[in-house]
């Protein structure tokens, strides 16, 4: 099981690339549209499982000015990525909170921030 956890972590840590190519595409602007639809607000707390660079949580962030984002993925690359695009557009009142999780073995938590 170790092994395929690392074999995942390694993937997308080499993803990192790819997913700041793709950009926010249909899909994931489309579940924002139903997070808001369903009543998402500026005082939501939101748990992100497999942020990657965070191109949702960027959406997330233009809703979320006085609640909380935790935004959490097992690769250490994606969430280093997504950390240093947010810090330049963040409103200092949002709590962000960046964790590395691997989610194969469930080991602990790793905080980043």
């Amino acid at each position: 099981m170790k092994k395929e956890s690392t074999e995942v972590t390694a993937f997308y840590d080499q993803y990192v690339a790819e997913q700041a190519n793709t950009g926010i595409n249909d899909r994931i602007y489309g579940v924002y549209e139903r997070m808001k639809a369903l009543g998402f607000s500026n005082q939501s707390s939101v748990l992100e499982l497999g942020c990657g660079i965070g191109m949702m949580t960027s959406l997330l962030k233009r809703t979320v000015n006085q609640g909380k984002i935790h935004a959490i993925d097992i690769s250490e690359a994606s969430i280093t990525m997504e950390k240093r695009n947010l810090e330049q557009h963040t409103l200092p009142s949002v709590r962000k909170t960046f964790c590395l999780r691997n989610f194969v073995n469930y080991a602990g938590f790793h905080y980043l921030d």
